[in-house]
């Protein structure tokens, strides 16, 4: 029987800030995929609508308000939508990035691309006591409330595709397959899916045949039933290798859908001469399949779900498979199953997406928060362009990344397709990847290193996002007589800019004897107020990290402000290798990291916390802090939190930057003087 645990419900409301509402400018530019001037281009927010001029620029003038969201359009191009926080732009005085438009011609295709899709589990029945998503009363509103804030995204396409990882049952079967995780969704997931605009769903993963035959004749009956077209999985291995075929705009697609590994044991997850399952994407039947393709004269897509849960690269099967693909005359390739977002290449001028990271799914721990969704455009079956969106997955809902998390999802991308030799550029809020666009591989040496200019900074912890943006290079040395490290903050909510973002709160946080409220300052920036009721006061993540390095030297920092005396502490909570998750959650290893006393003071305080990561005998862990506070203060005794982070440092203090990989996902650096 689970467990559950009793927490204080978040208060979220909100301090009165139409007060502060004050009309601003919004200005930038509109371009065509040459980077030419884009002129009497359509920007619409809000109902409102101004065109650029000749030079393809505009000006939109708005009430100040937490995010922004434009659709920009012109006759026979393709419409696109950015979305961006308020404080983003005050840093860059209002100024959008240029936004390029993609012209359609004959033969050319927009796909959209998802990644891991499902609508079970913690959906109906989530930790915390927290309140579900989906309810059987209203099932099918709940499924498409999920979608929408990331309809507009999916409809711009001409075809969109997302990995089905989930089996289409009413309720669980009584035979399922031998595994720790298996699960179900709804028929009206496809529903809900069909209505957001996803054309394709794959079924080529380590999910579909979850319940085994029964199951799988249950899930194809739905999906034949549905608008979706289907492929990747079958009630024989024949069936299985079948792809779906479209047409779009005057060619014929083949979509293919492959798991990487047939399971651990029988019955297994892929398909064989006495069973049913998933399509195996084994080098062979790669080739048979787009052989057969080619024959017929259609363009085969293939999507495969391989590679290494939580890692940012590829494993070496996985890539081999992708290029084996493209070499044998796929258009491009497809992947996904690490939960987490990968970079992507171009080889031989063909797309290869190493991993989408996760769409839909119910995981609570950050790294599977930070998503992308993938726009290709192709020309008769030849790769023309990509677009990738960062999305950041809210309250186990897909919504357009900003901030801090976009600058976060992009750097990454960049530093990790720029180690398969591919460019990523920037159109608004997004990262582009053009045709031949190759650059060269970063090779890092000492006297390099000295021809770019070093931090500037002499002392101290920077994060990376509120001092330059995702497209620029990182500096791989400090200032003389300073060294240097290069972290990752492992909390992306910590700012709290996106609490309660699109209607979707953060399940980021836990609570106890204190009501929360989220503030926002004259800046439009968030942070939270903890009312002190007496006692001591607990908060910290409520779900374990599940992707941390062990025994790495980390930071643990927040501001603080008070109006009392009062003493934090601050501990990290391990979940043992061989403890149950719901035991971990009440009875987990605590170990403190520190104190600090704090004396009332109006202005934020930065608080830091030094320790080294649990080591080995641990399979994940969470922060906690708890605070006590002077109790002979008659007036009302408030505590407001700010930027809780958590870096995790990749490399030591050093004059020069030797592990270049520790740059991929760098956020923060330090700076010390030697």
């Amino acid at each position: 029987m689970k467990t559950k645990i009793k927490t204080i419900v978040l208060l979220l409301t909100l301090c009165s800030f139409s007060s502060l509402l004050k009309a601003i400018e919004l200005s930038g530019q509109t371009l065509n995929a040459q980077s030419s001037p884009l002129p009497n281009t359509s920007i619409f927010f809000n109902g409102n609508k101004v065109n650029s001029d000749q030079a393809g620029r505009f000006k939109l003038s708005v009430h100040s308000d937490k995010y922004y969201r434009i659709t920009v359009s012109k006759p026979g191009f393709y419409d696109m939508t950015h979305t961006f926080e308020h404080l983003e732009l005050a840093n860059n005085n209002f100024q959008i990035p240029p936004i390029e438009l993609v012209q359609k011609k004959l033969g050319r295709v927009m796909f959209a691309f998802g990644g891991d899709t499902m609508m079970g589990r913690r959906y109906y029945d989530p930790y915390f006591n927290e309140p579900s998503l989906i309810t059987p009363k209203d099932r099918l509103h709940n499924s498409v409330s999920i979608l929408r804030n990331i309809k507009q995204y999916l409809t711009i396409a001409d075809y969109t595709s997302i990995n089905l990882e989930s089996p289409i049952l009413e309720s669980a079967l009584n035979s399922k397959a031998d595994k720790s995780v298996t699960f179900y969704s709804h028929p009206d997931t496809l529903k809900s899916l069909a209505w957001a605009g996803v054309d394709y769903v794959s079924l080529g993963n380590n999910h579909t045949y979850d319940y085994l035959q029964e199951g799988l004749e249950k899930t194809l009956t739905y999906l034949k039933n549905s608008p979706l077209g289907f492929s990747g999985a079958g009630l024989s291995e024949a069936d299985a290798l079948k792809p779906h075929t479209t047409q779009l705009n005057g060619n014929s697609y083949d979509l293919y859908g492959f798991v990487g590994w047939k399971g651990k044991k029988a019955p297994w997850q892929s398909a064989n001469e006495l069973q049913g399952g998933a399509a195996l994407g084994t080098m062979s039947n790669l080739r048979a399949v787009i052989d057969s393709s080619i024959k017929n004269n259609v363009l085969p897509i293939i999507q495969y779900h391989g590679g290494l849960e939580y890692s940012a690269t590829p494993s070496l099967v996985t890539e081999q498979r992708l290029k084996h693909a493209i070499d044998q005359g796929a258009v491009m390739a497809i992947a996904h199953h690490p939960h987490v977002s990968q970079g992507f290449e171009l080889y031989k001028n063909k797309l290869i997406a190493y991993s989408l990271g996760n769409f839909i799914f119910d995981q609570n721990f950050p790294a599977t928060h930070n998503s992308t969704l993938l726009y290709v455009w192709l020309d008769e079956g030849q790769f023309f362009r990509a677009e990738i969106v960062p999305i950041f997955i809210q309250n186990y809902q897909p919504t357009a990344a900003v901030g801090q998390q976009r600058h976060t999802i992009l750097k990454r991308i960049k530093q990790l397709s720029a180690m398969k030799r591919t460019k990523t550029e920037r159109s608004g809020g997004h990262a582009v990847i053009n045709k031949n666009t190759i650059t060269t591989k970063n090779t890092i040496t000492k006297s390099a290193t000295r021809q770019i200019q070093p931090f500037t900074q002499t002392n101290g912890v920077k994060n990376l996002y509120l001092n330059s943006s995702w497209t620029q290079t990182i500096s791989q040395f400090p200032a003389p007589n300073t060294s240097i490290r290069y972290g990752k903050n492992l909390i992306s909510s910590g700012d709290y800019e996106s609490y309660f973002t699109w209607d979707a709160i953060d399940r980021t946080w836990l609570f106890t004897n204190t009501k929360p409220t989220l503030v926002k300052d004259g800046y439009l920036n968030q942070y939270l107020n903890l009312e002190y009721l007496g006692g001591q006061i607990t908060f910290g993540t409520k779900h374990f990290n599940r992707v941390y390095k062990p025994d790495a030297p980390t930071l643990l920092q927040l501001k603080l402000r008070a109006n009392i005396n009062l003493k934090i502490s601050a501990y990290w909570e391990g979940r043992q290798s061989k403890q149950r998750l719901q035991d971990a959650f009440i009875n987990p290893m605590s170990e403190l990291i520190g104190t600090h006393t704090v004396s009332p003071n109006n202005q934020w305080q930065q608080l830091r916390f030094d320790f080294d990561s649990p080591r080995l005998g641990y399979k994940s862990y969470r922060i906690k802090f708890v605070i006590e506070a002077d109790k002979s203060f008659s007036q009302p005794k408030n505590i407001a939190i700010d930027d809780v982070e958590l870096i995790e440092w990749h490399t030591a203090f050093s004059d020069v930057m030797t592990k270049t990989d520790a740059l991929v996902e760098t956020t923060h650096i330090e700076v010390k003087n030697r």
